[in-house]
């Protein structure tokens, strides 16, 4: 995962910029630092045992989805979708996931950080 170049930018951007938190559709945001993105996926991906939450059928935690953030409000989780590189968040604590477009593409939350940092 934290090879695909686009997330692996993002990750590299983070870093970088010292931006973690940002506001993208009214929500609140912080993006994970690349330290803290294995720990970021349990109790999405894994359990505290390591074991796999992932499912195939609509409403599981699917096999393409990795969290790189979460809301700051809500603390639900902000995950991209490594086959479209869309950004979504869905509501946490529920027995299904419904997930809710963000961002068409990671580069738009690249390029929020990036006008963050070079203003």
């Amino acid at each position: 995962m934290m090879h695909h170049p686009k997330v692996y930018e993002l990750f590299q951007l983070v870093q970088t910029s010292r931006i973690h938190d940002i506001e993208l559709q009214s929500l609140e945001i912080y993006l994970f630092h690349k330290q803290e993105f294995k720990d970021g996926q349990v109790g999405y991906r894994y359990d505290k045992k390591g074991n796999l939450l992932i499912g195939e059928q609509e409403g599981n935690w699917q096999e393409s989805w990795f969290v790189i953030g979460y809301d700051t409000d809500l603390g639900n989780p902000i995950f991209v979708d490594i086959q479209n590189l869309h950004v979504y968040t869905a509501e946490r604590g529920m027995s299904t996931w419904n997930p809710d477009c963000i961002a068409d593409h990671v580069d738009e939350i690249i390029e929020h950080i990036r006008n963050s940092f070079y203003r």
